[in-house]
């Protein structure tokens, strides 16, 4: 059987810098894209070059999933299990960055959406935000969802000598996104991780290097088109013999 699990909320957040203020509490949950960015040097701390990032926040609907295991109807075992998440590029014209890896981690903390959608001058404050997470759950552990580990911390890199970090390679910057996540998938069902959702960025390599990254967008689950809408692909073999 063929299913789509889909995304119940999703947001960016980022410390990009305009008019020499970093918008650290900029909101972006109702935008219609997700933007991932990185900046080198388009501004100066002194004669520091400052870094300006991006990272995705994205979580799904999992109830008919749990349903369907608590019935018996699914096998996490079996090799027919299968989940896989989609987000779509969104090309408008606009500059893309080339040959770069996107990095997956489950979040170990929910997040709130939020209604930002002013993508150009940052000025819809609402959490989530670069600074906190949810008004539940308050700020994140590092600012930028940024602290990695098994347990208190943002994004969850690895527990019990499994790594839980997943990563594609862009060559254009024009691919869409599409990573295996039954693993994770598979242990939120048990709960082995928590149903937080997930963390998307560029890899450290070059959230930290001297090059510039912009921008590379995905649909959002607000986009018009509802085929476009960031999804999770379910396939396993529900057949009776």
């Amino acid at each position: 059987m063929f299913k789509t699990l889909q995304c119940d909320k999703d947001s960016y957040i980022t410390n990009k810098i305009i008019n020499g203020e970093r918008k650290t509490n900029a909101n972006f949950g109702d935008a219609g894209t997700l933007n991932l960015f990185k900046l080198y040097g388009m501004s100066n701390s002194g004669s520091i070059p400052n870094i300006e990032l991006s990272r995705l926040l994205v979580h799904f609907d999992l109830s008919d999933l749990r349903e369907l295991y608590s019935n018996g109807k699914i096998d996490l075992n079996s090799s027919k299990f299968n989940c896989s998440l989609s987000l779509k590029d969104v090309y408008g014209g606009q500059t893309t960055p080339i040959a770069f890896y996107v990095e997956l981690n489950p979040l170990s903390k929910s997040f709130d959406e939020g209604v930002g959608k002013d993508v150009v001058y940052c000025s819809d404050y609402d959490v989530c935000n670069w600074l906190t997470s949810s008004y539940a759950s308050g700020t994140w552990y590092e600012e930028g969802c940024n602290l990695s580990g098994s347990s208190n911390c943002d994004i969850i890199t690895g527990s019990n000598g499994i790594s839980w970090t997943k990563r594609q390679y862009f060559t254009t910057g024009l691919e869409d996104l599409s990573l295996d996540v039954t693993n994770i998938v598979s242990a939120t069902l048990t709960n082995q991780l928590p149903d937080a959702g997930f963390r998307l960025s560029f890899s450290s390599v070059e959230e930290t290097n001297t090059r510039t990254y912009f921008v590379k967008r995905f649909a959002s689950r607000t986009a018009y088109n509802t085929y476009m809408r960031p999804k999770i692909e379910l396939k396993f073999d529900d057949s009776i013999q």
